[in-house]
């Protein structure tokens, strides 16, 4: 297996199990994470937002996500990988909805062997009514300014540190 290849599943394996320091060191420091809902500068923005899908809420409701790797593939300096992420949406300390995502993420690599871009896709829509019920999703999948705000402003309250300048 291609050592691109390697670190890709250690990453993806660290979700599995709810490891996100450990994913954390996947990445180099200036690091780059885009998704429909995150667009992330630096080690720091991704692991705060790889600890609020990982660890237990502030009122200690425990992440239920786990990922099936359909495909890891290098190809030349990246790879292209190919997911299933299953989960329970958490709101504070209850449960809502149930998720299926299928996720198709790019890595590009840093000659150091780290990840130095990370790009997610899917179906904003299918996510969102998953997510967030027809009505809402269908409205929300559809505008992403809106997503991304809403998932911004969520991460920001968890983890403010990781957005401040040193």
């Amino acid at each position: 297996m291609h050592p691109h290849e390697q670190l890709i599943a250690r990453l993806f394996e660290g979700l599995h199990n709810h490891k996100p320091d450990e994913m954390a060191e996947c990445y180099r420091d200036d690091a780059t994470f885009h998704d429909i809902a995150f667009d992330l500068r630096g080690k720091r923005q991704i692991q705060a937002m790889w600890k609020m899908i990982c660890l237990p809420t502030k009122e200690d409701l425990p992440s239920t996500i786990e990922v099936t790797v359909k495909l890891i593939k290098a190809k030349g300096d990246g790879v292209r990988a190919e997911v299933v992420e299953h989960y329970r949406m958490r709101d504070k300390d209850k449960y809502g909805r149930s998720v299926d995502n299928s996720i198709t993420s790019i890595f590009e690599f840093h000659q150091d062997g780290r990840i130095s871009s990370h790009k997610d896709d899917c179906d904003s829509v299918a996510w969102a009514k998953q997510a967030m019920g027809p009505l809402v999703g269908s409205i929300v999948g559809r505008i992403g300014w809106l997503r991304r705000w809403l998932a911004m402003r969520k991460l920001r309250r968890a983890y403010l540190d990781a957005f401040r300048d040193d």
